[in-house]
């Protein structure tokens, strides 16, 4: 995955969280807060690469962990099952970055991607825990 197509990503979480809840029910200035907003270019091509690496594994249940000892940000890829889905090959992965600077520290995603021809794409938008 590209480098900007990472960023798409680390927007998409972002957006996703913005939007899973109604306005007037939750307050959303916890986004300032995170951890993926204080990635460096290096936490993000790391992050990246752990992705990548869970994605292309052939085992379903595959796992990488991944620690900038620069920045002291990181996190984990797991793969938490592979299915077909219109024909596609697809993993529903989770997500989790922390960020030394953020006030909760930790974020956790579920992400469902297929592969098309090459290249993994969102499913649909990540879901928080």
């Amino acid at each position: 995955m590209p480098h900007d197509k990472t960023r798409a990503l680390s927007a998409a979480i972002l957006i996703a969280a913005a939007t899973t809840f109604p306005a007037y029910a939750f307050d959303y200035s916890f986004l300032n807060q995170a951890p993926i907003r204080f990635f460096s270019d290096a936490d993000i091509q790391q992050q990246d690469a752990a992705l990548q690496a869970v994605l292309n594994d052939p085992k379903a249940d595959a796992s990488r962990s991944w620690q900038d000892a620069k920045t002291g940000n990181g996190g984990e890829i797991t793969s938490l099952y592979s299915y077909a889905k219109d024909g596609l090959e697809c993993r529903r992965v989770r997500i989790v970055t922390h960020a030394k600077q953020a006030r909760g520290g930790t974020a956790k995603s579920l992400v469902d991607m297929c592969k098309v021809g090459d290249t993994w794409k969102f499913l649909s938008a990540p879901i928080l825990e």
